[in-house]
């Protein structure tokens, strides 16, 4: 959970991650679902491509993504 309550959660299959806010809408917060790849360091998290995310945790205001299909760690930082 972040501090204002959002749910973050991987969606492995989709290659995204996604978030519940604490009103209950479902929405992607990290990559484009259904689109695997490695792209968008530095952009918009909506645009960047992730591959089978499987764990996150959250660290000094960043999302930490285990990327694992790429085989790297992603820090995303939400704003």
């Amino acid at each position: 959970f972040a501090d204002d309550g959002t749910l973050y959660f991987t969606d492995t299959n989709n290659h995204c991650v996604r978030k519940i806010d604490p009103d209950g809408t479902i929405d992607v917060a990290v990559g484009v679902c259904g689109e695997k790849g490695f792209e968008g360091d530095g952009g918009p998290p909506t645009a960047a491509r992730l591959s089978l995310p499987f764990g996150l945790e959250w660290h000094d205001g960043a999302l930490i993504i285990a990327d694992t299909g790429n085989n790297v760690i992603r820090k995303v930082v939400l704003r």
